[in-house]
Protein backbone atom coordinates (compact mmCIF):
# COMPACT_ATOMS: atom_id res chain seq x y z
CA UNK A 1 0.00 0.00 0.00
CA UNK A 2 1.37 3.75 -0.85
CA UNK A 3 2.03 5.58 2.36
CA UNK A 4 1.53 8.48 0.91
CA UNK A 5 -1.77 7.82 0.10
CA UNK A 6 -4.53 9.19 2.38
CA UNK A 7 -7.41 6.57 2.89
CA UNK A 8 -9.75 9.04 1.79
CA UNK A 9 -8.10 8.28 -1.44
CA UNK A 10 -7.49 5.25 -1.25
CA UNK A 11 -11.25 4.62 -0.72
CA UNK A 12 -12.24 6.81 -3.84
CA UNK A 13 -9.85 5.11 -6.01
CA UNK A 14 -11.46 1.36 -4.61
CA UNK A 15 -14.71 3.26 -5.73
CA UNK A 16 -13.95 4.00 -9.17
CA UNK A 17 -12.60 0.83 -9.79
CA UNK A 18 -15.31 -1.01 -8.47
CA UNK A 19 -17.39 1.41 -10.67
CA UNK A 20 -16.12 0.17 -13.60
CA UNK A 21 -15.23 -3.86 -12.34
CA UNK A 22 -19.25 -3.88 -12.63
CA UNK A 23 -19.89 -2.37 -15.72
CA UNK A 24 -16.83 -4.37 -17.45
CA UNK A 25 -16.93 -7.32 -20.14
CA UNK A 26 -15.51 -10.41 -18.76
CA UNK A 27 -11.96 -9.68 -20.67
CA UNK A 28 -11.52 -6.21 -19.21
CA UNK A 29 -12.37 -7.91 -15.20
CA UNK A 30 -9.12 -9.85 -15.52
CA UNK A 31 -7.11 -7.08 -16.12
CA UNK A 32 -9.01 -4.86 -12.99
CA UNK A 33 -7.60 -6.90 -10.50
CA UNK A 34 -3.81 -6.31 -11.95
CA UNK A 35 -4.25 -2.18 -12.45
CA UNK A 36 -6.10 -2.42 -8.49
CA UNK A 37 -2.51 -4.06 -7.15
CA UNK A 38 -0.35 -0.96 -7.87
CA UNK A 39 -2.07 1.38 -6.61
CA UNK A 40 -3.40 -0.08 -3.62
CA UNK A 41 -0.69 -2.50 -2.89
CA UNK A 42 -3.35 -5.21 -2.55
CA UNK A 43 -1.81 -9.02 -4.03
CA UNK A 44 -4.11 -10.40 -6.31
CA UNK A 45 -6.96 -12.03 -4.28
CA UNK A 46 -7.13 -9.04 -2.01
CA UNK A 47 -7.88 -6.99 -4.93
CA UNK A 48 -10.83 -9.28 -5.89
CA UNK A 49 -11.99 -9.45 -3.12
CA UNK A 50 -11.98 -5.86 -2.73
CA UNK A 51 -13.76 -5.06 -6.19
CA UNK A 52 -16.78 -7.61 -5.43
CA UNK A 53 -18.06 -6.20 -2.16
CA UNK A 54 -20.35 -3.15 -1.95
CA UNK A 55 -19.18 -0.30 -0.17
CA UNK A 56 -20.45 -0.22 4.05
CA UNK A 57 -22.12 2.45 5.30
CA UNK A 58 -21.91 2.49 8.98
CA UNK A 59 -24.73 4.17 10.74
CA UNK A 60 -24.95 4.67 14.81
CA UNK A 61 -24.30 1.59 16.73
CA UNK A 62 -26.85 0.66 18.04
CA UNK A 63 -26.52 -0.90 21.87
CA UNK A 64 -28.81 -3.31 23.39
CA UNK A 65 -28.91 -6.15 25.92
CA UNK A 66 -29.09 -5.21 29.86
CA UNK A 67 -27.86 -1.38 31.19
CA UNK A 68 -24.68 -1.38 33.12
CA UNK A 69 -25.51 -0.29 36.56
CA UNK A 70 -23.11 -0.24 39.77
CA UNK A 71 -24.15 0.17 42.91
CA UNK A 72 -22.14 1.22 46.37
CA UNK A 73 -20.89 -1.89 48.43
CA UNK A 74 -21.76 -1.08 51.65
Amino acid sequence: MDEAMSKLTREEVLMNLRWRYETAGQEHKRKLPDQAQEPLGYHRKSAIRALLQSRVVRGLAVLTGRPVTYEPNL
